[in-house]
């Protein structure tokens, strides 16, 4: 079991960016990664969440991040080997321990995700992946110079064929909230 609590430096690479979960030294308590409700970049009326259980917040988008879920699943069964715990740690814990989403539910073809820690290589290891499974562009992951960093990975890409063909629209959809009658 690794326990953590929400106080020290574990918590500072702990970050969601293409279903990415890394984290360095294990064996140092944690922060909580703000992932939770986080704003999407450049669009501040969509949130980012881990989780499905994740109330949607009142005039905002919800985005739900299953790859973080598979980021998760890879720490926690690959080298944890148990549930993460993070000590005074948020509801959303338990429920990424729950795995409500694994590598079965999804098109082997359509993710990678990977576990491993700096020293072997897992950073090469998942560029290699990344390339030989997706066409370009694919993201590039960078190595940390410490390493003891572990990285728990998840990258998912599927596009959906539709049985109607949409419209193509040459000027962008409008949407305005109820406010704004």
């Amino acid at each position: 079991m690794i326990q953590a609590t929400t106080s020290a430096r574990f918590g500072t690479m702990i970050a969601i960016i293409a279903g990415v979960l890394a984290s360095s030294s294990w064996s140092q308590t944690a922060e909580l990664p703000a992932s939770q409700g986080k704003a999407a970049g450049k669009y501040p009326d969509t949130v980012v969440t881990s989780v499905l259980d994740y109330a949607i917040p009142e005039g905002k988008n919800l985005i739900w991040c299953a790859s973080f879920q598979l980021a998760w699943n890879e720490l926690r069964d690959g080298i944890i080997k148990s549930d993460v715990i993070l000590l005074d740690g948020p509801e959303w814990v338990s429920i990424l321990n729950s795995k409500s989403v694994t590598k079965d539910d999804l098109s082997a073809d359509a993710f990678v995700a990977l576990v491993g820690r700096q020293a072997d290589n897992i950073v090469g290891r998942i560029n290699e992946e990344l390339q030989r499974k997706f066409a370009p562009p694919v993201p590039v992951v960078r190595e940390d110079p410490d390493p003891n960093t572990i990285i728990a990975y998840a990258y998912l890409r599927k596009a959906l064929r539709f049985a109607e063909v949409f419209d193509t629209r040459k000027e962008p959809l409008e949407f305005r909230s109820g406010a704004d009658k």
